[in-house]
């Protein structure tokens, strides 16, 4: 068995935030767990566009976070404007 020096499990514990913005729902989820984050959605699920991506999320990308955290990602039509 190898080792894990200090850096390399405090890699292995942390994830870097990804930016989900513009996203669908399914690109956020598999960047989320493919960055060891599990993700939370809030906001619309449908919409007769079915243009349904990524607005928010809770965290600001690039931040390190341990592994597992929970993000918020919000849902909305982003063909509908203010």
């Amino acid at each position: 068995m190898t080792p894990f020096s200090t850096e390399t499990l405090e890699e292995a514990l942390t994830a870097k935030l990804m930016v989900s913005f513009g996203k669908t729902a399914a690109e956020a989820n598999v960047a989320a767990t493919n960055a060891g984050l599990l993700v939370r959605f809030s906001g619309a699920m449908q919409t007769t566009s079915g243009n349904i991506r990524v607005l928010s999320q809770s965290l600001e990308a690039g931040q390190q976070v341990p592994a597992g955290t929970v993000i918020t990602v919000q849902l909305g039509d982003a063909n509908m404007t203010d």
